[in-house]
């Protein structure tokens, strides 16, 4: 007998139910789920290539070294100054000096007099050259919003600030010890542009674990100084625990209520799509990342969070979708936004 339509049904008691439409139902329901995950395909790939790198360059607790001259001419012409705490050579004998220590790799602070300071710091897994490709993209982006919009670009400096976050992909917690040296290297970025060269505000955009190292920075600054920290801090995927703001008990680890006494305004970007921080940083931290929640935004008037994940948005503002950890600012609609955030 032919059968022009199979159906297969799956029989419980006397109801029939049936399965194809079912199985159809769960598939859905899998697919969405996995959408996400699904859009993170090039950070795999991505992360995958440094793990391979790591391995063959038996790099899993010593980060990259600084910066060359010549590197920065061909990576990043979008910068005006590349400050380092790397460390001369990956042989450091004692990290918490080292990383604390910030060099002028290219570029004169001193130019900086009177201009308005934008400094990009960052993140985990990030050698010298990355740092530069990032940098060198984020500030293209920024330029030109700043043309669209009719400001002078001389009034601006653009600095990148790259740190030892790259200790190897398997020691998150490592690079996180380098991040709070190297927020005291930061902080003396800070006090000499402020006090030695009077620029007229520094502004911070920060990816990722180099969230850590401005609230770091921030948390040093003195008391009688708060008038003269941080303008606008922008945080793209900040991987950092969601209480690093709330709680000031040191027996839990690296948390500065007080950083927040230093930042005039601190815009946070999130997006549940981002797995390096929805699954791998919660999977490491056992906590939630900063700006999980919309209850951030209540802790202070000066947090503003907002929440890029695609299924959270109109189709409308489809241009500003993150789908994964590295796509912060993969398009210049999105960079046109921070450029709003960051030149009030």
């Amino acid at each position: 007998m032919r059968l022009k339509k199979i159906k297969k049904t799956f029989f419980k008691g006397s109801k029939e139910i049936d399965f194809t439409k079912f199985y159809n139902k769960i598939l859905k329901k899998i697919d969405k789920n996995m959408e996400p995950y699904l859009s993170n395909i090039e950070d795999f790939k991505e992360i995958g290539k440094r793990l391979v790198d790591d391995i063959r360059s038996f790099k899993f607790d010593k980060p990259d070294i600084h910066p060359t001259k010549d590197e920065i001419r061909k990576e990043g012409s979008k910068i005006d100054l590349v400050i380092s705490c790397r460390g001369e050579d990956r042989e450091v004998i004692d990290p918490s000096i080292i990383y604390t220590i910030p060099k002028n790799i290219m570029g004169d602070c001193e130019d900086c007099k009177n201009k308005k300071v934008i400094i990009y710091v960052h993140g985990y897994n990030v050698d010298r050259k990355i740092a530069l490709t990032e940098a060198n993209d984020i500030f293209f982006k920024f330029k030109n919003s700043l043309t669209e919009k009719g400001e002078s670009l001389s009034d601006y400096k653009f600095i990148l600030f790259t740190w030892p976050g790259d200790a190897g992909l398997i020691n998150f917690s490592i690079s996180q010890m380098f991040a709070e040296y190297s927020g005291e290297a930061l902080y003396n970025v800070f006090f000499k542009l402020i006090n030695k060269v009077k620029v007229k505000e520094i502004n911070l955009i920060a990816h990722s674990l180099g969230a850590h190292v401005v609230l770091k920075s921030a948390s040093l600054i003195e008391k009688d100084k708060k008038n003269y920290g941080y303008k606008n801090v922008l945080f793209l995927g900040p991987a950092i625990e969601e209480d690093i703001l709330t709680d000031n008990k040191v027996e839990r680890g690296y948390h500065y209520p007080n950083s927040l006494e230093a930042i005039k305004t601190l815009n946070i970007v999130t997006s549940k799509s981002d797995i390096a921080l929805e699954f791998f940083f919660k999977l490491n931290e056992l906590k939630n990342p900063l700006g999980s929640s919309i209850e951030i935004s209540r802790v202070s008037k000066k947090i503003k969070l907002y929440d890029f994940t695609p299924s959270s948005l109109k189709k409308r503002e489809e241009k500003y979708y993150v789908n994964s950890h590295l796509k912060y600012w993969e398009n210049q609609e999105q960079v046109d936004l921070y450029r709003d955030f960051i030149c009030d």
